[in-house]
């Protein structure tokens, strides 16, 4: 009878200290894991803060290729231009001057649509991580961002065509009044001739064209004359 007395307050007791020690393993496992949780948000952060260091410095070195090629595109383009000038006549000049416009448009064009998809496009030098998981506060700036930046970029590509096409239609209408030009000269020419024939018609005489060799003078002189151009020339 002594022992079954003494037997039960040693049970109740052994049944309190396992509920204590529980307890206090729960406390500790949940500080545990939020200090965990704390570390692992803080790594995340770091890592997010990397990979953007990363692409900026990806795009920024791309960024100064493309500029350095655009550079070299545009001295070529001059250096061209400048050897395409050179010994061409007056009207030949107009021409490869309208030419070159255009291919001054199209080349700022293409330069312009480059930057554009450099700046807005994923770049092949963007250095890859892990997904991350970012709050929705921050999916929503940057949205905002790229719509606002996307918007900039249509902007300008409309006002980027928009000056071409000016520049098109510029050189255009000066292609078309220099022709217009040549055309009235031409005409008035026309008529000139035609007068003058008129004229040489009732004295019986007729225009007889001359090669334009630059020594048109004596071989019109030598036809009139009945001699020749090397008698004349060296009778001069």
């Amino acid at each position: 009878s002594l022992q079954l007395v003494l037997t039960r307050p040693l049970c109740k007791t052994t049944t309190h200290n396992d509920r204590c020690c529980e307890h206090r393993s729960t406390v500790a496992a949940e500080s545990t894991a939020g200090w965990v949780a704390h570390t692992e948000s803080v790594a995340l952060r770091d890592v997010v803060a990397v990979r953007k260091t990363k692409q900026m410095a990806a795009q920024a070195e791309a960024l100064a290729e493309l500029e350095a090629k655009h550079e070299e595109e545009w001295r070529e383009f001059r250096e061209r231009a400048e050897t395409q000038r050179q010994g061409a006549s007056k009207k030949k000049l107009k021409q490869i001057e309208f030419a070159l416009q255009q291919e001054e448009s199209d080349l700022r064009y293409r330069h312009h649509e480059e930057l554009e998809d450099l700046e807005g496009g994923d770049d092949a030098a963007t250095v890859e991580e892990p997904v991350v998981v970012e709050d929705a506060a921050a999916k929503r700036r940057e949205e905002e961002e790229r719509q606002r930046a996307k918007k900039l970029a249509k902007a300008a590509k409309k006002k980027s065509k928009r000056e071409a096409r000016a520049k098109t239609d510029s050189a255009k209408a000066q292609a078309d009044a220099i022709e217009a030009e040549e055309v009235r000269r031409n005409s008035e020419r026309k008529k000139e001739c035609e007068a003058i024939s008129k004229k040489l018609v009732e004295i019986n005489r007729k225009i007889k064209d001359v090669a334009a060799d630059g020594h048109c003078l004596y071989r019109a002189v030598a036809d009139q004359s009945g001699s020749t151009y090397t008698s004349i020339r060296a009778t001069c």
